[in-house]
């Protein structure tokens, strides 16, 4: 009988620690699990609550400086063409090439895949002097303009003046670019 008894508590004891087992591991474990994920989310959404306080925070305060920035935010806009009708900034170049006693042939560069600027490409022949006055006119005008390139030669028939002076005749061709709005 005690054989018995003692293969009996064997028995259920086994039986006993597989049902604790699969207790904690069905409905224990699982529970465990979905409590730390509950918790990681509710971290998340209160870090996020807070940026967006911050962030709210932030807006606010700029609303309540927003005319003190206003006539520097317009000056800034106003340093971008618009990309699809540039005749304010081809009046610019015109103007400025006047102002420097300079006929200008102005055409766009075509093949920019950057949608943030436009090309332009300038030709000018004229004496050395007067193109160099409308390239510093072109870099400090009202644009945001990038000079790529600046090719200058003589222009052929004025070579020996070109080579003793530097007023002498040159053809110039610049490619720039000008930053758009967007």
């Amino acid at each position: 009988m005690i054989q018995f008894f003692k293969n009996n508590t064997f028995k259920v004891s086994v039986i006993f620690g597989l049902l604790v087992l699969s207790l904690v591991l069905f409905l224990i474990w699982p529970l465990l699990s979905s409590i730390s994920d509950s918790s990681q989310d509710l971290f998340s959404e209160k870090n996020d609550t807070a940026v967006l306080k911050i962030q709210s925070d932030e807006i606010e305060n700029f609303k309540k400086v927003y005319e003190v920035y206003k006539p520097d935010l317009e000056k800034i806009g106003q340093l971008f063409i618009d990309p699809k009708n540039p005749v304010d900034f081809i009046k610019f170049l015109e103007t400025s090439a006047s102002d420097s006693n300079i006929k200008l042939q102005v055409s766009l560069a075509g093949g920019s895949k950057d949608q943030s600027v436009v090309g332009f490409q300038l030709f000018a022949s004229e004496n050395f002097t007067k193109i160099l006055d409308f390239s510093r006119k072109l870099e400090n005008g009202p644009y945001l303009v990038e000079i790529q390139s600046i090719a200058i030669k003589n222009a052929g028939a004025n070579v020996a003046t070109a080579e003793n002076s530097p007023s002498g005749k040159v053809d110039a061709t610049f490619l720039i670019n000008v930053f758009a709005k967007q």
